[in-house]
């Protein structure tokens, strides 16, 4: 969408809503039964709407949540318990309507800071925002890059400058994700983008962080859901692992009482 929409209940069949570059009004918390997945792009969110319209109640199957550049004046279109009840978030980096540093506006400060949301967090950053990593220093633990097309020099210093600052940017890293169009065991790359790669890659090996090629070059694009199948799967993975720990030791203090 580009330009305004107004609605409180969405199509019985909806799974998928991406909102992006316009105004939304909703008077009501937005109901949608069977709603799996959400993307919401600089969006502004009328004075009119609900103070946040997506809901656990309202969108009960939701498992997938992006948050994009939000309007500085506008509130975060998500209730926290609607973020604890998905399986994976996504969020910018930065917010164009902040400071750098303001990691993750789109998020509540409170929800940001918990481990749980962390850990299903991935942050997407552009590659022309890494001269801006110099000065933070940040909580992520999933990183997801977006470059642009012209693999130029200026954009490999990009990738370079994010190579140089991953320990003190990033000291929780764990997964780093690329676009497939820079894996050079099946794509050929300009000097400096491959020089650059290569030094972002051996960064990456030394502190153990995993290097995942994954999304299209154009998959930050407003209409994109920013599907991530990899990570996805890795928190499906995780969740299912932990309840069946738990489950053991619920089953093995019964045995043993």
């Amino acid at each position: 969408m580009g330009s305004e929409l107004t609605m409180s209940r969405a199509p019985a069949e909806l799974r998928t809503f991406v909102l992006a570059h316009g105004t939304v009004v909703m008077g009501r918390p937005f109901v949608a039964a069977k709603l799996a997945r959400l993307c919401v792009y600089f969006c502004d969110f009328d004075k009119g709407s609900s103070s946040r319209p997506f809901t656990a109640s309202g969108c009960p199957s939701l498992q997938h949540v992006f948050l994009g550049f939000t309007r500085e004046e506008s509130p975060g279109p998500v209730d926290d318990s609607l973020l604890f009840q998905v399986g994976t978030l996504g969020v910018e980096l930065f917010d164009s309507s902040t400071d750098a540093g303001g990691m993750g506006r789109a998020l509540t400060a409170s929800a940001v800071s918990n481990q749980a949301l962390l850990e299903k967090a991935l942050f997407d950053l552009l590659s022309s925002e890494a001269d801006l990593l110099f000065d933070v220093v940040g909580d992520a633990k999933h990183l997801r890059v977006h470059v642009m097309t012209d693999f130029s020099a200026p954009h490999a210093d990009r990738i370079a400058d994010l190579a140089d600052v991953l320990d003190v940017a990033f000291p929780h890293l764990e997964t780093l994700y690329l676009p497939l169009a820079l894996d050079t065991s099946h794509v050929m790359l300009f000097r400096d983008m491959r020089s650059a790669l290569t030094k972002l890659v051996d960064a990456c090996a030394q502190r153990r962080v995993e290097v995942v090629f994954e999304h299209d070059l154009d998959a930050d694009q407003a209409g994109e859901d920013r599907a991530s199948p990899h990570f996805e799967g890795r928190c499906r993975r995780i969740k299912a692992e932990r309840a069946a720990a738990a489950s053991a030791t619920t089953s093995g203090a019964r045995a043993a009482s």
